[in-house]
């Protein structure tokens, strides 16, 4: 198995997650989760955090999922009533390994 360095674009997704992370994880308004400053960063870093986004989801259950509308102009639970957070997950996940970003 072949085991690489991170690259520079992951460090510094990495870093703006785990600070997104710390200043969001107590907060329970979406608004100020979202428009926490870190995480505008990761979606101003556009298509290459996506492979970022995926893995950090894949991994673990967070909220990437106004991050990965925002950069995709995709929805893939889009008209589904009452989904829940799992269920976003499954959808999103799904849509990346569909699109090679898994």
């Amino acid at each position: 198995m072949k085991v690489t360095a991170p690259n520079e674009l992951e460090l510094k997704f990495d870093r703006l997650a785990d600070r997104w992370r710390a200043e969001t994880a107590h907060l329970s308004r979406l608004d100020s989760v979202y428009l926490n400053f870190d995480y505008q960063q990761i979606i101003g870093m556009g298509d290459v955090a996506l492979p970022f986004i995926f893995k950090a989801l894949s991994d673990k259950s967070e909220r990437w999922f106004w991050a990965l509308k925002a950069i995709t102009g995709h929805e893939p639970h889009k008209g589904a009533e009452g989904v829940s957070m799992e269920e976003m997950r499954t959808a999103w996940l799904t849509w990346g390994s569909e699109h090679g970003l898994l």
